[in-house]
């Protein structure tokens, strides 16, 4: 079995935007399984340099989050 002239030449053009799409399928899905955001806090600032922007500068090197304090 084979594929028709017209078959060939739809699978040959078609199957470069088939990858693509599975490609940016795969990527949409890993980027909703990541932490993403701006992070709102209200605290005296002595207290937020000391705790809470130490604890939360080590999450955002692994997520894509901004801090706002």
């Amino acid at each position: 079995m084979s594929l028709t002239e017209a078959g060939t030449i739809l699978f040959e053009r078609a199957s470069p935007a088939a990858l693509e799409l599975k490609a940016a399928v795969e990527q949409a899905r890993r980027a909703s399984l990541s932490i993403a955001g701006t992070v709102h806090v209200h605290a005296i600032r002595s207290a937020s340099r000391k705790y809470i922007e130490p604890i939360l500068a080590r999450s955002a090197s692994v997520t894509r989050m901004s801090l706002s304090i």
